[in-house]
């Protein structure tokens, strides 16, 4: 039988921006005037919290972004966290999680798809339930943080669960793992 060929999942950085970018508007577009129907204009108001406040939180968002993905991959990881790496790459400006083991898919995509529940879909739904303004475009914010994980998230969607991911060091992805031998360093 011939072995099947690991397949690279590659993410355009400047893809992933420009989808960020176009997500938050759209979700702006949504969001915005229903929760002025909802609300009244008066409750657009972020006021209640000091600018201070909400930029440390934003900025803190992204940390937590990246820890709860090394959280989930610390679970799945043969070696803990010992096997992940946290960091920023200043000439791409992005935090970062890599774990140094390869993954079952179906474990990388709960790894990819918490940070978006947790940081985004979460505080989107207790803003509109709490009438929140902030909580609401902190959501907005953190769902389009996670539009490249969501993006390979769903390019994984129809591989077979039970392969292998390797996520990549050098490039926005990784590669899935066909061989049942894998090399997990």
């Amino acid at each position: 039988m011939e072995k099947m060929q690991d397949e690279k999942i590659i993410m355009s950085s400047k893809k992933v921006n420009v989808l960020a970018l176009l997500f938050s508007l759209g979700m702006l577009v949504i969001c915005l005037p229903l929760f002025y129907v909802l609300y009244g204009k008066e409750s657009l108001n972020t006021q209640m919290y000091p600018f201070l406040f909400k930029i440390i939180v934003l900025i803190l968002g992204i940390f937590i972004h990246e820890g709860i993905h090394g959280l989930f991959f610390s679970i799945y990881n043969a070696d803990g966290f010992k096997g992940i790496k946290f960091g920023f790459s200043l000439k791409k400006m992005v935090a970062y999680c890599h774990c140094k083991n390869a993954i079952k898919i179906y474990q990388t995509q709960i790894v990819l798809i918490m940070p978006f529940i947790i940081l985004g879909v979460l505080p989107l739904v207790i803003g509109f339930i709490f009438n929140n303004f902030f909580w609401v475009i902190f959501g907005i914010v953190y769902c389009a943080a996670s539009i490249g994980d969501l993006l390979i998230f769903f390019k994984l969607i129809r591989k077979n669960r039970n392969l292998f991911f390797k996520d990549s060091t050098t490039y926005c992805g990784g590669e899935i793992i066909h061989d049942n031998n894998i090399n997990h360093e």
